[in-house]
C-alpha cells in the first residue's frame, strides 16, 4: 500500500478547510484511492466587535481559503478556535471525500464522505475501509 500527497501539507495545517481537489492517493492492488477537499467554502472572519476582517469564496474546490486568511489564521488550533468563539463563520465548507479508480481504471464516485477532519486521520480511514472496498467494488462489477 503507497500513500502519495499531491499536495504539500503546510506545518499545523491538516485541516480539510485549507485544501481544495485531490490532496492524497492511496495505491493498492491496482485500485487508486483519491482523497479530495471537495465544496465551496463560504467564510467570514470577525474581529471582537463583530466586524468583518476577512471575507473568502471559495469554490470549484479551489483551495483559495488559505489564500485569503492566512494572514489572519496561522494554524488548524487557532482555526479551530475561532470557530469555537464564532468569530469564523462558514456559510458553506468543505469536506475529505474519497473517489476510486479501480484496476480496470474505470472511476467509481462512491458518495463515500470522510468523518475525519484532516488529512492524516482521513487517510487512515481510507486504510480501514480499503479491503472492503476493494472486495465490493469487485463484486459490483
Amino acid at each position: 500500500m503507497e500513500t502519495i500527497f499531491t499536495q504539500d501539507i503546510q506545518d499545523k495545517k491538516a485541516l480539510h478547510y485549507w485544501y481544495g481537489g485531490q490532496v492524497a492517493v492511496i495505491k493498492h492492488k491496482g485500485f487508486t484511492f483519491s482523497i479530495e477537499a471537495i465544496g465551496d467554502i463560504y467564510a467570514t472572519l470577525y474581529d471582537e466587535n463583530k466586524e468583518e476582517i476577512a471575507y473568502v469564496k471559495d469554490k470549484y474546490n479551489g483551495g483559495w481559503f488559505d489564500n485569503e486568511m492566512f494572514n489572519y489564521i496561522k494554524d488548524d488550533n487557532m482555526l479551530l478556535d475561532l470557530l469555537d468563539r464564532q468569530k469564523l463563520v462558514f456559510d458553506n465548507n468543505n469536506w475529505w471525500e474519497c473517489f476510486v479508480i479501480d484496476d480496470k481504471s474505470n472511476f467509481h464516485d462512491l458518495m463515500w464522505d470522510l468523518d475525519s477532519m484532516n488529512i492524516y486521520d482521513a487517510i487512515d480511514e481510507v486504510k480501514e475501509q480499503i479491503e472492503k472496498m476493494i472486495e465490493y467494488l469487485e463484486i459490483k462489477n
